[in-house]
């Protein structure tokens, strides 16, 4: 039988972080690249780094949903879950009636419309 060791299990984690942060640093310049051109590859990894811990803090751990919750910070602002203007966020990241893909992918769309709306407001400015 095989056994896997703390330290190799520690290796294997650390890995698939450093790859998952790639990944999501790629995802980032992708699909937010007019958001995240101020920022160097170094600060975008911090924030991904971050994010995966703030979003675990409201039940959001997989992939998908982290990204979600890290692409909001690009959109409404590093600090939106702490914002007091932002009460529809808490609303929705502690909701216990539903799931947590779909507090995600809600928080997501909603944060997209409300970053939309803002831009077209200041173009008609």
């Amino acid at each position: 039988m095989l056994k896997i060791r703390k330290e190799q299990e520690d290796v294997f984690r650390q890995r698939a972080l450093a790859d998952f942060e790639s990944r999501a640093i790629k995802h980032l310049r992708r699909d937010l690249g007019e958001q995240t051109a101020p920022f160097d590859d170094h600060e975008l990894r911090r924030r991904v780094h971050e994010g995966i811990t703030r979003a675990g803090s409201y039940g959001l751990t997989t992939e998908k949903q982290v990204m979600c919750f890290v692409d909001v910070t690009f959109l409404l602002g590093e600090s939106f879950d702490a914002a007091s203007d932002n009460t529809w966020v808490s609303q929705v990241l502690r909701n216990s009636m539903v799931s947590a893909g779909d507090r995600a992918n809600l928080l997501l769309a909603t944060a997209c419309s409300l970053y939309q709306g803002k831009h077209i407001e200041k173009s008609r400015s």
